[in-house]
């Protein structure tokens, strides 16, 4: 790929991993994941009653396999 490719794949990588944090943070269990979470899932019932469901769009050809493929490393 080239260099210009592979930054954009980094850079929406990342913008995805932001949102799922945030997200999981927000509606499941505060506290849990991020920089500053403590990496133990807790016991009590998601904070929005059930976790979030996502879905993950775009053109063809567009990146997103390889935005998860990063994602998930």
């Amino acid at each position: 790929m080239a260099p210009e490719t592979l930054n954009r794949v980094q850079k929406d990588a990342l913008a995805l991993l932001v949102k799922v944090v945030d997200t999981y943070d927000m509606q499941v269990a505060q506290g849990e994941v991020g920089a500053d979470g403590t990496a133990q899932a807790g016991t009590a019932p998601p904070i929005a009653g059930r976790c979030p469901t996502g879905l993950l769009y775009g053109r063809v050809q567009s990146g997103k396999t390889v935005a998860m493929i990063t994602f998930w490393h």
